[in-house]
């Protein structure tokens, strides 16, 4: 099985998802973006 990966799209990605603050507890904005993130991709 060979699987095209879009390497920007991963780098860029975990760019956004290091840059979104989320100490222990607080994670209300990754779960956000998460869902987004999957909700665009269908």
């Amino acid at each position: 099985m060979i699987l095209n990966i879009d390497k920007n799209y991963m780098q860029e990605t975990l760019r956004q998802l290091l840059t979104i603050p989320s100490p222990t507890g607080f994670t209300d904005q990754i779960v956000r973006f998460v869902g987004e993130e999957l909700e665009s991709l269908g």
